[in-house]
């Protein structure tokens, strides 16, 4: 809680210094952090009595899907990926592959969890690492070389996900066509970063602040920090109530009203020009 102190103390929160690599060292702790599908409830749980040293080594272990040496970077990668929230696990990340194959999308996949997440409550407190460009290898493996495009669509932890692995693939020399970054909580310096990359074609923002959502992209550390209590109660509310989920975790309700929205999205994304 010393660092939502500092940072209380420091607003405005543009004025919070970023972390500049997941790999420097940090004084994090999972009670620091709170969105459920980035965050535990309220962000009051913790990482079996590890330290902050101990999380980055866990996230150092994640992106990259575990392997021993970064593995060669193809150049003719295509479909489309849908990064889920901290955890990687749900019935809505599934039933957005489904909503995303009827509405004509091409090789669409979800991301191994097992490969990719490090489990919910460190790849939630993760996200004020993963919010900036960091400087470790994407393994590309996992992913498809059939389809006219190659898109990654990124939610909550997600979308940060799907945003370091644009930046190492563009970086790379490989082209990105749509870039989808849903309820983001990336920094503006990394969006902008990402924006203006030559190969990667179009940068999607959707926001779900009209949906009560307090995470944008382009928001401050501090800001970021600030949302956690309002994330945590919007989770614990998901969980006990009969009403649809509502603000981060819009797309996440695993309810009719999720399943019809997801279908929304789908559609809205081809409406935005990816195949």
């Amino acid at each position: 809680m010393r660092l939502l102190a500092r940072i209380a103390a420091a607003e405005g929160a543009d004025q919070v210094t970023e972390p500049a690599r997941r790999d420097a060292p940090a004084q994090q702790t999972p009670e620091s952090q709170g969105d459920g599908l980035m965050s535990s409830e309220g962000g009051r749980a913790k990482l079996d009595g590890g330290t902050g040293n101990d999380l980055i080594s866990k996230r150092q272990e994640n992106r990259h899907g575990k392997q021993p040496a970064p593995q060669p970077v193809p150049r003719d990668l295509k479909g489309t990926t849908f990064f889920g929230g901290a955890g990687m696990d749900g019935e809505y990340i599934p039933d957005m592959v489904k909503a995303l194959e009827e509405a004509g999308f091409e090789n669409v996949r979800a991301l191994d969890r097992e490969t990719w997440s490090s489990g919910m409550y460190v790849d939630a407190a993760g996200t004020v690492l993963e919010r900036v460009r960091d400087d470790e290898a994407t393994d590309f493996s996992g992913f498809g070389n059939k389809g006219e495009q190659f898109n990654l669509v990124g939610y909550s932890h997600g979308a940060q996900q799907a945003a370091q692995a644009a930046a190492d693939y563009a970086d790379s020399g490989g082209k990105v066509d749509n870039l989808v970054l849903i309820g983001a909580p990336v920094s503006q310096e990394f969006l902008d970063a990402l924006k203006n990359h030559p190969n990667i074609g179009n940068v999607i923002v959707k926001d779900l602040t009209a949906e009560g959502d307090r995470i944008r992209a382009g928001m401050g550390l501090g800001e970021q920090i600030l949302a956690a209590p309002s994330l945590g109660a919007d989770l614990s509310a998901a969980r006990v109530s009969d009403s649809p989920a509502k603000g981060h975790f819009y797309y996440s309700d695993n309810g009719r009203s999720g399943s019809e929205r997801r279908r929304e999205l789908a559609k809205w994304l081809k409406n935005q020009g990816l195949k």
